[in-house]
């Protein structure tokens, strides 16, 4: 949308103050140009951009800006101009200003929507700042030289606060009385941050602390209403003693910690419905994590774990990831787990199913990248269910399972496909799959979504002529396919959506 450019000639230097069209109303005024306030005006609706020293100059008088107010600028070096400015209902952005070293000209604001400040890399104090009496939310990113806080009531009464890339930011002590805080979230801070005074606050809900060199992170049990609480990236951390304390604690995500080798102490109870454990490659085993009763989801990736005894002990877990581990076997899956979502990746030493007891049962299954598994013999499914089988090159031959409605097959995979008579599918995609012609495919009559996309090899799409009806379909990029003869094979189908066939190979002469 075209900016406009206001020139309000009534301030003490004329500014330029470019405003969407769609946002600002100005003495009732929508147009690329409009009458300047008369003089005295303090207020402005509409979204202001300030981008150097003189725009900032042109907004002595502004009390309220009824929209948000962007400043930026690589010349600017104070905020003069903003010295009576009390109110933005919107967001205040201070972002790429490294000659700003402080907030002084702020002192008269009470009350902003949010306040974010980025990349101000000669910022040294937000004192500034010392008046503002309301906001919803707090970010300062990238802000170099920043060395303390301040104890200022922005933080008693914002809910939320991101603290991101303040690596000389090592005293958390001003957040101690952040009462009204649901959201904190810790990145990039100094090494010898401590966390402690974040670790008793009674509203905090969500936590995230993300790429910090801490050794230790305290235990939540003194957080009593935090849901959330994702460790991310932290090379140094050598325990998990206490995360999983807190009494409402729902969720876990854990990833980057390569330190941690076992989760005793961790504290689970059964209230904890969620756990992630990802790229911890010295921990080898759940067994120590607590009380993992509640679980209803658990996803393990790139750690040491070769088995995961404790899965019968979980008797609501319903969706289990196991992905780049040295898992070899599935018998871990005990058959009184209601799991019905089941991912596996990347498990070099992983060959066939026939671990899973006979009367495992499966809603949904994703083999993705199981470069050594050579059969699913042996997988059990619910009915409406969905098989993905993506990049297992080894899996030259593909035995569907009773009650599959839904299969995939992407990259390099089966061949051969034995769909056991079926007639109908609730969706087939093939998607740069090995397959050469789709014969095995011949006798369905009915696929709700049909996909067959970028598939290298495949010469002869015949196998799909017996199809009468389908919803959406979708045949593309199959550079081997004749595109007169698939629009030919397809004219008399009843399409209930859409078709689209398109990009696929030259019509014969």
């Amino acid at each position: 949308m075209t900016p406009m450019v206001v020139r309000q000639s009534w301030w003490s230097v004329s500014a330029v103050v470019a405003v969407s069209v769609i946002a600002v109303m100005l003495g009732g005024c929508e147009r690329t140009t409009c009458p300047a306030p008369d003089r005295g005006t303090t207020e402005i609706t509409g979204d202001v951009v300030l981008r150097s020293g003189e725009d900032l100059a042109g907004m002595e008088g502004i009390r309220r800006i009824n929209g948000h107010l962007n400043i930026f600028g690589s010349s600017i070096e104070t905020l003069a101009g903003l010295d009576q400015l009390q109110i933005v209902t919107g967001t205040i952005r201070l972002d790429y200003i490294p000659k700003l070293q402080h907030l002084d000209n702020l002192r008269g604001l009470r009350s902003v929507g949010k306040l974010d400040i980025e990349h101000a890399f000669r910022l040294r104090s937000l004192t500034g700042l010392r008046n503002l009496e309301e906001c919803e939310e707090f970010k300062l990113f990238n802000c170099d030289s920043l060395t303390t806080l301040g104890n200022l009531p922005v933080y008693r009464i914002t809910e939320r606060i991101r603290l991101q890339g303040l690596p000389a930011l090592a005293d958390l002590t001003p957040l101690a009385n952040a009462s009204r805080l649901t959201f904190l979230l810790l990145e990039n801070l100094a090494p010898e941050v401590s966390l402690e005074p974040v670790f008793s606050l009674p509203n905090l809900e969500r936590l995230e602390i993300h790429r910090l060199e801490t050794t230790t992170v305290p235990g939540t049990a003194n957080l009593p209403a935090l849901s959330y609480i994702s460790l991310w990236d932290l090379p140094r951390l050598t325990s998990l003693n206490g995360i999983a304390d807190g009494p409402g604690l729902a969720e876990v995500f854990i990833y980057g910690c390569p330190l941690v080798t076992s989760l005793q102490g961790f504290g689970a109870t059964s209230q904890l419905s969620s756990l992630s454990l990802w790229e911890c490659t010295g921990l080898t085993s759940l067994a120590d994590a607590g009380d993992l009763s509640g679980l209803h989801q658990l996803a393990v990736r790139d750690c040491g774990v070769t088995t995961l005894t404790a899965l019968d002990e979980i008797p609501e877990l319903e969706s289990l990831t196991v992905e780049a581990c040295p898992v070899s076997d599935l018998s871990f899956i005990g058959p009184g787990v209601p799991l019905r979502w089941l991912y596996l990746a990347e498990l070099p030493a992983f060959t066939d199913l026939t671990s899973l007891p006979e009367t495992r049962t499966f809603r949904t299954v994703h083999l993705t990248d199981c470069t050594h598994l050579t059969s699913v013999a042996g997988l059990h499914l619910t009915e409406d269910s969905r098989l993905v089988v993506d990049n297992c090159p080894r899996l030259v031959s593909l035995e569907v399972p009773e009650n599959l409605t839904n299969l995939e097959l992407t990259g390099p995979g089966p061949t051969l496909v034995d769909l056991g008579g079926r007639v109908s599918l609730e969706e087939l995609n093939l998607y740069r799959s090995s397959l050469v012609d789709l014969s095995d495919f011949a006798g369905l009559q009915r696929v709700d979504n049909l996909f067959v996309q970028s598939n290298p090899y495949l010469v002869d799409a015949t196998g799909l002529g017996d199809i009468t009806s389908a919803v959406r379909v979708v045949i593309s990029d199959n550079r081997y396919l004749d595109q007169c003869e698939l629009e030919a094979m397809t004219a008399d189908w009843e399409i209930e959506y859409k078709i689209t066939i398109e990009d696929n190979g030259p019509c014969a002469p």
